[in-house]
């Protein structure tokens, strides 16, 4: 939850156009704190969170439903490059908060046969868009739109794209 706020909190400071330093100035909280906080990396007593809402112009139960509810959703628009390796393969974010299960959206843009670390956790995969090859330890699967499989844990991975367009695909985890 501390995450989800922090993150609600420096959406609205932006959206006011406000720097750090100005919401510093406003709640005679250090600059340093306020950064943590909305990296989700310190808890807020109720204290520092009122302060922070008379800062912002928002009500404490506006914000803290906002919190609690926001993680559920994640509109394309809000994606992030979770990594790039600058070669045509990137990896984006499909969910705001930590849950049991994880995600990531994988987007293919060129040709070459790219190779991945071995997890330590199984992963489920579900192509959206184009196709692709995997090779799990030396075995062969050629993926098509709508097809999905399971890596296990443990296993040399490999992929190339087959299609001509992106291969889209996701992966829990």
């Amino acid at each position: 939850m501390d995450k989800q706020i922090g993150e609600v909190i420096k959406r609205i400071r932006k959206s006011k156009k406000l720097t750090l330093k100005q919401l510093s100035d406003m709640t005679n909280l250090s600059v340093s704190y306020l950064s943590l906080l909305e990296r989700g990396m310190t808890s807020s007593t109720i204290a520092s969170l009122q302060r922070i809402c008379d800062g912002l112009d928002v009500k404490m139960p506006e914000l803290i439903n906002h919190a609690s509810t926001e993680s559920y959703l994640m509109r394309s628009d809000e994606r992030k490059i979770i990594f790039d390796n600058k070669k045509g393969v990137s990896y984006y974010n499909l969910i705001q908060a930590s849950f049991s299960r994880d995600g990531v959206l994988m987007v293919i843009k060129n040709d070459e046969k790219n190779y991945s670390s071995m997890h330590s956790y199984d992963e489920i995969g579900y192509i959206i868009e184009g196709s692709m090859k995997i090779w799990l330890n030396d075995k062969c699967y050629e993926l098509f739109k709508g097809d999905s499989m399971i890596m296990p844990a443990h296993v040399r991975q490999s992929f190339q794209k087959t299609s001509k367009e992106d291969c889209i695909s996701v992966w829990i985890y």
